[in-house]
């Protein structure tokens, strides 16, 4: 009987090793995404800020030409 507990113990400390390594495996692959989705979100958003940054400096080079007219 002392046997079969002490082999059950082995048995669930196997599968909750495996069990634990499935999630943190898991655990690192949602990461690893949540950081290529952040990654993308900044590209965007600089894409943004350049695109923005292009239409200030031509309306102000509009606005300039157009004083000199």
């Amino acid at each position: 009987m002392a046997w079969f507990a002490i082999y059950l113990t082995i048995k669930i400390g196997k599968n909750s090793q495996k069990t634990l390594d499935n999630i943190k495996d898991i655990v690192s692959e949602i990461k690893s995404l949540y950081l290529e989705k952040d990654q993308k979100n900044i590209n965007k958003e600089d894409k943004i800020i350049k695109k923005n940054r292009i239409n200030k400096i031509q309306k102000e080079n509009d606005e300039y030409e157009n004083k000199l007219k």
